[in-house]
């Protein structure tokens, strides 16, 4: 049961998953961060291949006085996730992001 509902909601192994966790002691500053990521993600991502879901609030929302908010990238093959994910990262850098705040783990193996 478990991997038919993986198969339909497009989650591993069915398709290579990146997490991206955004965390930082201002809320501001983690928002406007994950804000420019997704736009960047956006740009590098024209011909939809990738699924990008968020940003969001992570699962804990906050640890140690640190907000955390969550982007995924989900694709069909690992070359377009790695290419969607480097240009991703370099649009974001281009356009003022914290960069510092961005945390990136392919393959995760728990969203929390």
């Amino acid at each position: 049961e478990e991997i038919r509902y993986r198969e339909r909601m497009a989650y591993p192994p069915f398709v290579v998953l990146a997490s991206m966790l955004i965390k930082h002691a201002d809320l501001n500053t983690a928002t406007e961060t994950a804000k420019t990521l997704r736009e960047g993600l956006d740009a590098a991502n024209a011909d939809k291949e990738c699924r990008i879901l968020g940003p969001a609030p992570a699962s804990i929302a906050r640890i140690k006085n640190e907000h955390r908010i969550q982007i995924l990238v989900k694709a069909l093959n690992r070359k377009k996730l790695r290419d969607v994910l480097a240009i991703g990262l370099a649009n974001a850098e281009e356009n003022s992001a914290d960069m510092r705040a961005i945390h990136v783990e392919v393959d995760p193996v728990n969203l929390m």
